[in-house]
């Protein structure tokens, strides 16, 4: 016999169920669409730490693919450090060796695993996070091959934390050849997201089961003499 509440319940387990998956799924393409990157680097005496995310990009990056960073640079001998530059707040640029803007090089790349920049390349190119914007000055972070314009004076290649406008603004160290810069967070295992949903499943499975069990049980009567 139809029973229309024990209906109701089990189209509200489905529907649970059903959302859970959504979601799972939807996070899970989410994910797939962008990759954070953990930054932990020591510069002289100063440090880098933080987070690069991507779009995802593997191989050469742009610009422009790089979405979001939160980086505090610190530094007990640079004035005006510790500083946190995040997009909102700062610019990441590319420039060649004549000091112009460019959109991407080669010398940064990306992996699923890591990004890398190659201080052994002699083309100079450089890379830099500025607070407040490209060349305005202020604090920043940067990464200069041989025969850039530099990014504080340092003899390149180098690594480099500056505050073009402090008194004592610059701390460096030497780099060579094809270096991490971040490397990739660890990533929710899948399989783990699968198998919650798997389990999810079977327990609702079960109470459906359940359910309709007690449901076919009719109450039992006794009849008393007086």
């Amino acid at each position: 016999m139809f029973d229309p509440e024990i209906h109701e319940k089990e189209m509200q387990m489905k529907g649970s169920a059903l959302a859970l998956v959504s979601l799972l799924v939807i996070g899970g393409a989410a994910n797939a669409s962008s990759t954070t990157y953990d930054v932990d680097l020591t510069v002289g005496t100063g440090t880098v730490v933080g987070t690069i995310t991507t779009n995802g990009a593997v191989g050469e990056l742009a610009a422009a693919d790089v979405t979001s960073w939160s980086l505090l640079l610190t530094d007990a001998e640079i004035t005006g450090l510790p500083q946190t530059l995040t997009q909102t707040n700062s610019a990441f640029t590319f420039f060649d060796q004549s000091g112009a803007v460019i959109s991407a090089s080669p010398d940064m790349q990306a992996s699923h695993s890591a990004i890398t920049w190659n201080f052994g390349s002699h083309d100079g190119d450089l890379f830099a996070f500025q607070l407040n914007g490209r060349q305005s000055g202020d604090a920043g972070f940067c990464g200069a091959n041989a025969g850039s314009i530099t990014c504080d004076g340092e003899p390149d290649p180098a690594l480099t934390l500056g505050n073009p406008n402090a008194t004592v603004n610059a701390d460096f160290s030497s780099e060579t050849g094809v270096t991490p810069l971040a490397v990739a967070a660890p990533e929710i295992d899948s399989t783990s997201s699968v198998s919650a949903v798997t389990l999810l499943l079977a327990a609702l499975t079960v109470l459906r089961g359940r359910t309709r069990r007690a449901s076919s049980v009719k109450p039992c009567r006794r009849s008393f003499s007086q």
